[in-house]
């Protein structure tokens, strides 16, 4: 049996990508997705791996043209939906792994799972604020 194989499920923060993806001056081109990932691709986010505030998040989740697991950073911008999911894909669990010691950032149990509810909960509070800055600003433009 191969380590693929007996790997255990864990508790990851999944989100999609955004269906759409403001560009440009002032965020007024839009795209569907991102060059790497389909607009509703269901991506796997890694935990805080630096000190940047979560704004640029790695992912590992398949590539638009090749249809393989990538391994990209995104920001969080690009990402909606979030929720915490057990992750029972070998090759994903065996992916998310400390870049240098390689030992797993997580895993199934409780602790973990709470963890992750804390990030969903701040993900969406973020987005939320963000859809509120952007819809109070229409609307003050509009009178």
């Amino acid at each position: 049996m191969d380590e693929q194989e007996k790997s255990s499920p864990i508790w990851c923060l999944v989100a999609n990508v955004s269906e759409e993806i403001f560009y440009g001056p002032g965020g007024k081109e839009t795209r569907r997705g991102t060059k790497q990932f389909y607009a509703g691709a269901k991506v796997y986010c890694f935990p805080v791996l630096w000190g940047d505030g979560y704004e640029r998040i790695t992912v590992i989740g398949r590539h638009r043209s090749t249809h393989r697991y990538i391994k990209m950073i995104v920001h969080w911008k690009k990402l909606t939906n979030w929720r915490a999911e057990l992750v029972y894909s070998p090759y994903v669990v065996s992916q998310i792994v400390h870049p240098v010691s390689k030992e797993p950032l997580l895993d199934g149990t409780e602790e973990t799972k709470a963890e992750v509810e804390a990030y969903v909960t701040s993900m969406r509070l973020r987005e939320e604020a963000l859809k509120s800055k952007y819809t109070s600003s229409d609307n003050d433009s509009d009178g």
